[in-house]
């Protein structure tokens, strides 16, 4: 008998050859969307509620409705991308990862900024009140863990694109990984198992039938 891999899709009385069923391929398409969601997690975070931006104490007097206005178009500047693959981009290759640059050091120096020694025990506070409603894990509850995964994953696969090397996995990649290679197995396997229980019940009855009838032969 010849590997699944290298036998022929379309053989004479191939079990798993014919239409699907809608039920089976509802199934398929809702195991294989679970285990991407997982994967894509980090990237699926959407700021639905405004910023509460406040500038009076640094000498801002920009509203907050600005302040939101231009989040936004900031936002959908960067999600567009940089290149023209499917559509416009909004910004050059240069701009994109210029801005990009700005955003991320901007938010490496805010961070590292309000660490001082004294202030530990305040900051783990403030860090464990930014409550994430949909976690990336039940062992990442806040934002904070978010920023760090979404930070990871852009590290990684820019390293990737870079050919500097797979360093850099995280515990929580390794976890959604394993979790996406199983979903995405059962999903993938859905098919073939169904139409295989199918087709074993098939095969039993014609046994029986076939014993049934040598029995009454005999008889």
């Amino acid at each position: 008998m010849t590997f699944p891999e290298i036998s022929p899709y379309r053989v004479p009385n191939n079990p798993f050859r014919g239409p699907d069923a809608k039920e089976l391929r509802e199934k398929h398409q809702l195991a294989l969307r679970d285990a991407l969601s997982d994967v894509r997690g980090p990237y699926l975070f959407n700021p639905i509620e405004p910023y509460d931006f406040d500038g009076t104490h640094v000498g801002v007097d920009n509203t907050s409705d600005s302040f939101n206005s231009a989040v936004t178009v900031v936002i959908a500047a960067l999600e567009r991308g940089f290149y023209s693959n499917r559509d416009p981009a909004l910004l050059g290759p240069s701009d994109w990862a210029r801005l990009s640059c700005a955003l991320l050091a901007a938010v490496g120096r805010g961070y590292h900024h309000q660490y001082t020694p004294d202030q530990v025990a305040d900051l783990d506070r403030a860090r464990s009140g930014a409550t994430d409603p949909h976690p990336l894990l039940r062992t990442y509850p806040t934002f904070f863990h978010r920023l760090g995964a979404t930070a990871e994953d852009i590290a990684f696969h820019l390293k990737v694109d870079s050919r500097e090397g797979l360093e850099g996995y995280q515990e929580w990649y390794s976890t959604l990984k394993n979790k996406f290679t199983k979903k995405a197995t059962k999903a993938a396997t859905a098919k073939v198992d169904e139409k295989w229980l199918a087709w074993k019940a098939n095969q039993l009855d014609r046994l029986t039938v076939t014993y049934q009838k040598e029995l009454e032969a005999k008889a």
